[in-house]
Parts: C-alpha cells; sequence; structure tokens
C-alpha cells in the first residue's frame, strides 16, 4: 500500500500554520502545526518533520472508503501539482475532519467539566454535612 503526505503552509490571520495531511493504510489522516508570525524556511521545515513528525496529533476519520488519488501519467501530476501551488490554505476536506476533531474535543471537554463540577459539589455536601453532625454532637 502505497503512502501519501504533503504539507500545506499558509499565512492565517496572524501566524504561518502548516497542514499535514496522510494518506495510509490507516486512511485519512490530518494534522496542525503553528509555526509562528515568521515565514518558516525549507530548512526550518525539514528539521520540523525530522524532530516533531512522531509527535503529530493526528486526526482520523471514521471512514474507510478513502482512496489514493495517485496520477500515473507526468502531464497530470504537473497539472495537480500547479492547482496545489495556486489554491490558498489548506483542502477542504483537512478542514472538515479538523472541525469535526475540534468539535468532538469540546464535546469531551464539556463532559470533563461537568464531572468535576459534579464531584466538587459532593465533596463541599459531604462535607457540610460532617460538619452539621459535629455540631449536634451534644457534648
Amino acid at each position: 500500500m502505497a503512502n501519501q503526505c504533503k504539507l500545506t503552509v499558509f499565512f492565517d490571520q496572524q501566524f504561518y500554520r502548516g497542514v499535514f495531511e496522510r494518506q495510509s493504510e490507516q486512511g485519512y489522516q490530518v494534522a496542525r502545526v503553528t509555526f509562528g508570525t515568521q515565514p518558516p524556511s525549507p530548512i526550518l521545515l525539514m528539521q520540523f518533520i525530522n524532530r516533531s513528525w512522531p509527535r503529530l496529533r493526528w486526526a482520523t476519520t471514521e471512514t474507510a472508503d478513502d482512496s489514493l488519488e495517485y496520477h500515473h501519467r507526468i502531464k497530470q501530476r504537473q497539472r495537480q501539482a500547479r492547482r496545489e501551488l495556486n489554491r490558498q490554505g489548506s483542502s477542504q476536506r483537512a478542514t472538515k475532519l479538523l472541525k469535526l476533531t475540534h468539535q468532538h474535543n469540546l464535546v469531551l471537554k464539556k463532559q470533563r467539566r461537568q464531572q468535576q463540577r459534579q464531584q466538587h459539589a459532593t465533596i463541599v455536601r459531604s462535607k457540610r454535612l460532617a460538619k452539621r453532625q459535629a455540631k449536634r454532637r451534644g457534648h
């Protein structure tokens, strides 16, 4: 099975961001990285890829119907590369996947926050009951 990886670097509001897209046996995966306010040089990009590739947090699709779009002819590959260079920002597919992952993380965060709030409420309630019981001791 062929693996295909792509890095798109673009300027988003005030920072340079990179979107790594990877298509492999596991399916389509996306990771987003912020490089900073200065445009990253090719040397910096290669150093980042060599050092931080294993630590990237990949967002994965649930479906298995993703297929590689590989053009066997040279002219087709050249046209595809030209289209990629003219396009601004990341692909729609990557943006959609990153947005879904962000929404899922927000739901998880909300659930965690609710659990913490309930645990805190039970602790406060048990302390209050213990204090009330201590007052009623009668000594």
